[in-house]
């Protein structure tokens, strides 16, 4: 029996499509939460506070600022559920820039977590190198005529 990679009513979302939804969401609750902060006021009561309200405009802020490594980690795992063809299949939606930037934040990883093993002037430098880098997009994408920019 074979399942599915994803719900088959939910395909998965390229990054863009991802953020925009991120930010929408926020942008909705910062919304409500400034409406039941005005209710809260008619009322007389501190149900919801001015800080409810700055915390829902900070989201927002935060919201526009989910990079391609978010996107992997908030996103991506949790539909893999360790499946390498998942993960296939929504690298394939992103563009190099947007790959590069997942594995730029993994090498960071990494290295950090070599400097808390090792010590920082112990820690190798990072093994993924530009080179690694042009055969993993090769391998991906196949030729530079078949790739998004």
């Amino acid at each position: 029996v074979s399942l599915p990679l994803f719900a088959q009513d939910e395909p998965i979302l390229s990054f863009k499509e991802w953020q925009e939804a991120r930010i929408k969401e926020a942008q909705t609750i910062l919304i409500k939460t400034q409406i039941d902060r005005a209710e809260s006021i008619a009322k007389d009561n501190n149900k919801v506070t001015v800080n409810d309200v700055q915390q829902a405009k900070i989201n927002v802020e935060i919201a526009k600022e989910l990079g391609a490594p978010d996107y992997f980690v908030l996103y991506i795992i949790p539909k893999s559920k360790d499946n390498k063809n998942a993960i296939l299949m929504a690298a394939q939606t992103m563009s190099k820039m947007e790959i590069a930037d997942i594995l730029t934040a993994y090498q960071a990883a990494i290295e950090e977590k070599k400097r808390a093993v090792n010590g920082p002037e112990k820690a190798p430098a990072g093994e993924f190198s530009q080179r690694n880098q042009g055969d993993f997009f090769t391998n991906l994408f196949g030729n530079s005529s078949q790739t998004r920019n």
